[in-house]
């Protein structure tokens, strides 16, 4: 199978349509199937299209590359033909990898006809350089391109503005203004409920009972059942009952008092790094960016919820580590190491065996400081 593939992000300018730039696919289809005529050896095989549309080439989270690279590891394609490298991919390290080591081990013939690169008609040495200089080209234009437009994120955010693919639960894009919310009265007095039962119960899990049992949709159910924000493609959910996490996310955010906070988070290197959470005093806050659901007043009583799960549950993983916590301690009876876990009010180990009969009593960090010193 000859495998044609093209792709053509937002960025590349493609918003009116086929043809509209000399990058659009109706281009590249012209430009893949003209080459595949020529080519006594192709034209002879089938050929199948495929056309990433609206993705970015800074990854290769795409899903029609995805499917094309499945059926090579089935070794159902012997060729791919692109118009360019940058349609494949512009990042550096990864497109270098498939090019250079994967197509040649898997026996897949990779051609570029902008770059005038065919894997069976030259040696992968004396067109290594020649790649790598385009390939690392490609990978600085995307770079590039997503510093600025993180620079106009940022100008909006200042501004109290940011676009909402999916709005917060009990809002919608407001249709005078798509970078600012408005309440969506489908939704908002389940979330106005829900305020007011954390604010009563103070408890999330008794908070998410008293949903269910007052008939609030959760906001997965409820998209999937309108069909909104693609909810409506997506497999009918595990459980259509709330839960404690559901509500602890709602009454923690300070979007539904008229607050909008971006910036949260940061990627120290494109696409090669985890997410960092970026510190509180970074972010971007605009009060009055938006209606309100719920009054102040209403929200700070239910925050109730959050305090009963931080004594219950720990401070999480951004409370700071105990230095016994490095499998350093263990238990006398046994010799099993202790595990550590910080809690609201101090660290503490415990030991997860049954050696001694089950019996698996807490020790806190303080009492273990006390025993060392």
């Amino acid at each position: 199978m000859i495998a044609l593939y093209m792709r053509l992000s937002r960025a590349d300018g493609d918003l009116e349509g086929e043809g509209a730039v000399s990058n659009s696919i109706a281009n590249q289809r012209a430009i893949l199937r003209s080459f595949v005529e020529r080519d006594p050896g192709l034209s002879c095989q089938p050929v199948e299209e495929f056309v990433d549309d609206g993705f970015s080439g800074s990854s290769f989270d795409r899903p029609e590359v995805q499917r094309m690279l499945a059926l090579c590891k089935e070794g159902r394609v012997s060729c791919i033909i692109v118009k360019d490298l940058s349609r494949f991919a512009r990042e550096y390290i990864d497109a270098g990898t498939y090019i250079e080591q994967v197509f040649p081990f898997l026996r897949v013939r990779f051609v570029s006809i902008a770059e005038s690169y065919d894997s069976a008609a030259c040696s992968l040495d004396s067109a290594a350089p020649g790649i790598a200089i385009r390939n690392i080209a490609n990978a600085a234009y995307c770079r590039d391109t997503s510093i600025r437009v993180r620079s106009a994120l940022q100008t909006k955010w200042r501004r109290g503005l940011r676009p909402h693919p999916t709005p917060p639960f009990g809002y919608m894009v407001d249709p005078a203004d798509r970078m600012r919310l408005a309440p969506d009265e489908r939704f908002a007095p389940g979330v106005r409920r829900l305020f007011e039962l954390a604010a009563e119960l103070a408890d999330p899990k008794l908070v998410a009972a008293a949903l269910d049992a007052d008939g609030i949709e959760t906001p997965g159910v409820a998209y999937r059942r309108l069909g909104l924000y693609g909810y409506g493609k997506r497999p009918e959910p595990k459980s259509r009952r709330w839960t404690g996490t559901q509500v602890q996310k709602i009454v923690g955010d300070p979007v539904y008092t008229g607050t909008l906070v971006t910036g949260k988070t940061r990627r120290r290197v494109m696409n090669r790094h985890p997410v960092d959470v970026v510190p509180e005093s970074e972010r971007y806050v605009t009060e009055g960016a938006h209606p309100a659901l719920v009054g102040d007043g209403l929200w700070r009583a239910a925050q109730a919820c959050l305090r009963t799960r931080e004594h219950l549950k720990g401070v999480g993983k951004s409370a700071p580590k105990s230095p016994f916590a490095r499998g350093l301690l263990r238990r006398a009876e046994c010799g099993h190491s202790l595990s550590y876990r910080a809690w609201k009010a101090g660290g503490a180990f415990t030991c997860k065996c049954d050696c001694a009969g089950g019996d698996r009593r807490r020790v806190t960090e303080d009492e273990v400081a006390d025993a060392i010193a």
